[in-house]
This record gives structure tokens, C-alpha cells and sequence, in this order.
């Protein structure tokens, strides 16, 4: 419920595939900003197949001529959602062009975690993050790290540059590669906050803000410490 407080200006679209009726919370209990999009519902023949895994292949959309064939490629990829779905952080960099059908609308998209309590995210959006900056991203203290926060960061909506940065990471572009046969042996997890922030740091002509806005229950090694900002579980320090 944390989400009603953004109601004014920001959405929360949560995708989902295979997930009984019974476990989904009743539309009309949930705030009006939170939109929960079935991606199996066009599908009904496939039913072993997450509808996610479809759309994640658009990543391959410059791909002269597939390793991985669509028709294998699909299959692969929604087994992996289905039993490993973590692997679902491995594309959150290429969430605006992935998605892109869905944010015709909207100045802006990101992408956080599942356990961040939002509130009123307008009291700590600044005017400049909306209007000044192509990329935000919050961290709790330790932006001694230049690496683009899992836990939110919200880019411009700009479907021919940044909607299209990701496609430094060849995990993602060149995903038919990476899911050959053939590799299958050398598949590993990729950190959607590795190769990303790499990409975004080596462009000259685009406008990154590092901004110390979240709490968390960090140990007493994070920097956090330095930054005059502490929220834990834990005792105090």
C-alpha cells in the first residue's frame, strides 16, 4: 500500500504470468497506481510458457540472423523465469525498450525491488531528477561505487538513446548467443548493475545523478555510516 502515497505522479505496473486467481490481491483493494498486467492472457495455447519471455526477446530485435532461433529461444528463456525467476533482474537496463508498448504515456520509467517501501516518492524526487537528468538513482551512502542501484533508478523515456544504452551488454543483445547450445555450459548469472553502469559511464552525452536518498538495514561496514544516515533492524551503532 506504500505505493498510494505516489499516486499522483507515479505508476507501479507489475507483469506477471501463472499466477493462480486466488493468489492475486483483489483489483479493488489495490491502490489506483498499481496495474497488474496478465502477460499470459494471449496465450492460452502455450501454456507452459511464461508470456514474459516473449517480450524479453526483443532484446535480439537488431539481430541479423539468430544463434538461437525464436522458436527455441522462447521456450528457453520462460523455463529459466519459470524455475529461476531472479533471473528476471538480469534485464531491468532494458526495461524501456522491452516494455515499451506500455510507456507510450509516461515521461519516465525504472525499475526498483520488490521489498522498497515507496511512500510519496514526489517529496523526494527534486524538481532537477524530473527535468535535468537523463538517469537517477538512489543509494544509501555508498555512491563511492558508480553503479546504477537495482533498487531504484528511473531513467527518461527516450525510446533512441536511453531506452537503447543496454545494448552495450552483449548478455542482453546478443542473447541468442548467450542461450546456444553450445554455451550452455558457460551460462552464468549477469549482474544487471555490472555491464550497465559500465555503459552508461563511458557516454559523454548523457546526464547521470547519484543521489544519497535511501534507508536501509546495512551492517556497520557500509559507508552509509559516513553520510549522517542510518535506519536498522539491528541495535544501534
Amino acid at each position: 500500500m506504500s505505493a498510494a502515497g505516489s499516486a499522483s505522479h507515479i505508476d507501479y505496473l507489475i507483469f506477471h504470468c501463472f499466477i493462480p486467481p486466488e493468489l492475486l490481491p483483489d483489483v479493488g483493494t489495490l491502490p489506483s497506481n498499481v496495474k497488474l498486467i496478465d502477460l499470459n492472457t494471449d496465450i492460452p495455447s502455450k501454456e507452459n510458457q511464461c508470456g514474459l519471455a516473449k517480450l524479453f526477446t526483443r532484446v535480439t530485435d537488431q539481430r541479423q540472423a539468430l544463434e538461437t532461433p525464436l522458436d527455441k529461444l522462447i521456450p528457453t528463456l520462460s523455463s529459466q523465469i519459470i524455475y529461476y525467476p531472479y533471473i528476471l533482474v538480469e534485464y531491468k537496463p532494458a526495461f524501456g525498450h522491452i516494455f515499451a508498448d506500455y510507456l507510450t504515456s509516461y515521461s519516465h520509467w525504472g525499475y526498483s525491488d520488490i521489498d522498497v517501501v515507496f511512500g510519496d516518492m514526489t517529496r523526494w524526487i527534486d524538481s532537477d531528477e524530473w527535468n535535468d537528468y537523463d538517469i537517477v538513482t538512489y543509494g544509501f551512502g555508498d555512491q563511492d561505487k558508480l553503479y546504477l542501484r537495482g533498487q531504484f533508478t528511473f531513467h527518461k523515456n527516450d525510446p533512441k538513446v536511453i531506452n537503447q544504452l543496454w545494448r552495450h551488454c552483449k548478455y542482453l543483445s546478443e542473447m541468442d548467443i548467450r542461450y546456444s547450445e553450445k554455451n550452455a555450459s558457460e551460462r552464468k548469472f549477469e549482474s544487471a548493475e555490472g555491464c550497465y553502469s559500465q555503459a552508461v559511464i563511458m557516454r559523454k552525452d548523457i546526464k547521470v545523478k547519484w543521489a544519497v536518498k535511501a534507508f536501509s538495514d546495512v551492517g556497520e561496514g557500509s559507508p552509509v555510516y559516513t553520510q549522517g544516515m542510518y535506519l536498522s533492524l539491528g541495535s544501534a551503532p
